[in-house]
């Protein structure tokens, strides 16, 4: 199993947006490593987790095929509102496209999310 990192290096361009300015990929566990410490972790077919002031937040897919079906998306209470869920996601989509892979959106708040984020929709598939 091979695990991938893609640091993303994000401003805020407004309270709600943000934008990725630069990206590298090497061959490690963690995504993103921001100036909080913070960094996406990735299991190779399986998922993305995060951990913030004690408290894990994750984003679970399969691999079928060519395609990474995201199945779910969960985010501690004590976190909400925080950007981690739009986070996870968009590591996923980063994640697929890099790899060549299609995404099947069956988490409602990862299909609601590219709804917001149609430089993405290039990849999304019916599932």
């Amino acid at each position: 199993m091979i695990a991938v990192k893609i640091r993303l290096t994000l401003a805020v361009t407004t309270g709600l947006a943000a934008r990725i300015l630069t990206r590298s990929a090497v061959r490690t566990g963690t995504i993103g490593s921001g100036e909080d410490g913070m960094g996406i972790e990735h299991v190779q077919g399986r998922g993305f987790s995060l951990d913030t002031d004690g408290h894990r937040s994750a984003l679970d897919y399969t691999l079928e095929g060519e395609r990474m079906r995201i199945t779910h998306t969960l985010v501690p209470d004590a976190l909400r509102g925080r950007g981690i869920a739009g986070q996870l996601v968009r590591a996923a989509f980063e994640h697929a496209r890099s790899a060549g892979l299609r995404v099947v959106t069956q988490c409602e708040y990862a299909a609601a999310w590219v709804e917001r984020h149609p430089e993405y929709a290039d990849i999304v598939v019916e599932g």
